[in-house]
């Protein structure tokens, strides 16, 4: 179109491919397990996105020749494009990345299992690196949290601990931080979200509103904020509004702030 030229090419585009290679693929390994796993369950979970790779490989080639997929087939290729289509959305724009956005992966493994168990008839080698990937992270997750007594030392439990011994009961944090908070406190202290500390406003998703007042705003005096570092502008621009505040405690990467 006309309205084209003289135009750059995004930054976006240009950063893309180099964002792709040093962000999203390492957080993609981390997202698989690569980096938590021994060297034999490494090596499993190197079959496992084999077979997700040869089972979206053998599906393409399938489409290509006009037959038809089936239900299962579909699914799994819908499950794959969830990691896919975040890796690309992530490289290609400004969302930062994270881990988490490619958890689908793990489905896509097991779905790929699977699918290669009931075309070999029930004799396939994957089921037992399956197996190890398993035991692996039960072994590696779940069992030194049933042997703990206590919870893991944290900067988010060192925040908890302060807040309970000087008995505030709520206080607001980033989506990130506040559910673990609550939860490390065993409901003494409930820490809700906040999309940010600039404005003050609660999140939109996966929250209650019996939780702020009822203009949404959670900017009255006495308000106690639990501010990682990531955060410490929005904080800074606090004072730019007038709004006073004093920091009653710092923990690690957080700054534990309480309205005046």
């Amino acid at each position: 179109m006309p309205f084209a030229k003289g135009q750059e090419l995004s930054r976006n585009i240009r950063n893309g491919f180099s964002k792709l290679v040093k962000i999203v693929l390492p957080d993609t390994w981390k997202a698989v397990g690569f980096t938590e796993g021994h060297f034999v369950q490494n090596i499993c979970l190197g079959i496992l996105v084999l077979c997700v790779l040869w089972q979206i490989l053998r599906l393409l080639i399938k489409m290509v020749r006009r037959q038809n997929l089936q239900n299962v087939e579909w699914c799994f290729l819908v499950t794959t494009a969830s990691p896919i289509v975040a890796a690309v959305m992530v490289a290609f724009t400004t969302v930062e990345s994270s881990e988490r956005y490619y958890f689908m992966w793990i489905y896509a493994m097991a779905f790929a299992v699977i699918l290669g168990w009931e075309q070999t008839g029930r004799k396939f080698i994957p089921i037992i690196a399956a197996m190890i990937v398993m035991i692996g992270n039960l072994n590696l997750v779940y069992v030194p949290v049933l042997k703990a007594q206590e919870p893991t030392p944290s900067d988010a439990l060192e925040v908890v601990r302060y807040l309970e011994d000087y008995g505030y009961e709520e206080a607001y944090s980033t989506f990130e931080s506040a559910n673990m908070m609550t939860a490390l406190s065993d409901g003494k202290v409930n820490v809700y979200s906040l999309n940010s500390f600039d404005f003050m406003d609660m999140c939109q998703w996966l929250t209650s509103k019996d939780w702020y007042p009822e203009d949404g705003v959670a900017d009255q005096s006495g308000t106690v904020y639990v501010v990682p570092d990531a955060r410490a502008e929005e904080l800074e621009r606090l004072e730019e509004k007038g709004i006073d505040y004093e920091i009653l405690n710092e923990a690690g990467m957080y700054r534990i702030v309480k309205l005046r």
